[in-house]
C-alpha cells in the first residue's frame, strides 16, 4: 500500500473514488465535480466512506459524515487533511 502522506489526499481520495465506481475514470472528476452526480448514491457512498477510512487509516465522526463534507474531491480530502492532521498533533502514527 503506498504511503498516503506522500501523495496528494485529493489523489488518494480520487483512486478510492475510482474503486468504489468500478473502476470509472477519475480523469473525468474535477476536483469541484459533485461526487453524487457522478453515481455516488447512499450504499455506495457507504462503501466509498469504509474504504476511505481503511486507506487512511482514520475514522470520521459522525458529524462530518454528510452532504456537504462529501461533495466533491476538494472538500473529501479537506475533511480527511483535517483528520490527518489532528491525528498527528495528538502522535498517533499514521
Amino acid at each position: 500500500m503506498p504511503n498516503v502522506s506522500r501523495i496528494p489526499l485529493e489523489d488518494t481520495v480520487a483512486t478510492v473514488l475510482k474503486r468504489c465506481l468500478g473502476g470509472a475514470p477519475t480523469a473525468d472528476i474535477g476536483l469541484d465535480t459533485d461526487l453524487e452526480a457522478m453515481g455516488l448514491g447512499s450504499l455506495m457512498f457507504a462503501t466509498f466512506l469504509l474504504d476511505l477510512e481503511r486507506t487512511l487509516k482514520v475514522t470520521f465522526p459522525s458529524k462530518v459524515i454528510n452532504r456537504e463534507t462529501f461533495r466533491s474531491l476538494r472538500t473529501t480530502a479537506a475533511a480527511a487533511n483535517a483528520l490527518l492532521d489532528t491525528a498527528r498533533y495528538k502522535g498517533r502514527v499514521i
